[in-house]
């Protein structure tokens, strides 16, 4: 896949939303800003792809967040290797609990680190996100920030402009050989919001939130995030216990999520298989 369109491993050269500013730098370069209804985001120009780059499942998360952005630091300080940024830090199990999720869904075997999936190779995984830059968000009155303050589902319903070109770029113009999405994030908002964008037809039954959809004949799919704030959906999700009140979705979500991998590979795990 060529390298414009984002899917070969290692920094992207995308600064379409940075025309306004004067140093293009990965992730040091400077922010550009949006504005819609008075709240502002700030976008820092660090795009960047991980695996292989005629995936199958295609995981992405929302945008990079504190975590990630420590990550990448350490990498341009040459304390860490490029593969060890994504769905990482220096103090989380964020790779252990993404791993125990796409064992869940029957992607990978269960009790196995996925750090290789992460290197340039055929072995059908890649990781992005959906918004490629880190994204920051500052509401009226309050301090910006990477994470909370909605800002999932307030991105994708508020539209600031660098979403589109990102999803068009991206998402739209994504590898043929992807079967399966897997967006992690599993906020009934942000599922909603997801849905919508992408315009996709829901799997699941009628009444049910939207968390399994078909795209242009491919799955979309939406899981709990690997984040620590997230602990209880995975818990559910991944069958450890029974839910509360709160975390009641993660049952349909499973099911949804689970039915979709089986759709997109209907005959077994041949994610891994070029040719399959």
């Amino acid at each position: 896949m060529n390298e414009t369109f984002g899917f070969s491993r290692g920094q992207q050269s995308c600064r379409e939303c940075f025309s306004g500013c004067t140093d293009h730098r990965w992730h040091s370069g400077n922010l550009a800003q949006f504005s819609v209804k008075g709240t502002k985001w700030m976008l820092r120009p660090n795009p960047g792809y991980w695996g292989d780059p005629e995936p199958k499942v295609l995981v992405l998360g929302f945008s990079k967040g504190d975590d990630q952005q420590e990550m990448i630091d350490l990498y341009l300080k040459g304390h860490k290797r490029f593969e060890d940024v994504p769905f990482n830090s220096t103090k989380g199990t964020m790779r252990k609990d993404l791993a125990e999720l796409l064992a869940t869904l029957e992607l990978v075997p269960a009790g196995e680190p996925i750090d290789g999936l992460f290197e340039n190779s055929a072995h059908g995984f890649g990781f992005a996100s959906l918004i490629r830059c880190s994204v920051e968000i500052q509401r009226q009155g309050k301090s910006p920030t990477r994470s909370g303050d909605g800002i999932l589902s307030s991105t994708l319903t508020e539209m600031p402009s660098f979403v589109e070109k990102c999803i068009n770029r991206f998402v739209v113009q994504m590898p043929a050989s992807v079967r399966l999405v897997i967006l992690l994030g599993a906020d009934i908002k942000y599922v909603r919001a997801c849905q919508k964008l992408f315009e996709g037809s829901p799997l699941g039954p009628k009444d049910d939130t939207p968390y399994a959809y078909s795209v242009g004949g491919r799955f979309f799919i939406h899981v709990p995030h690997p984040s620590g704030q997230a602990g209880g959906f995975r818990a559910v999700f991944n069958g450890k216990r029974d839910p509360n009140k709160r975390e009641e979705g993660m049952l349909p979500c499973r099911r949804q999520a689970l039915a979709a991998v089986k759709q997109a590979f209907p005959r077994g795990n041949k994610v891994q298989q070029r040719n399959a």
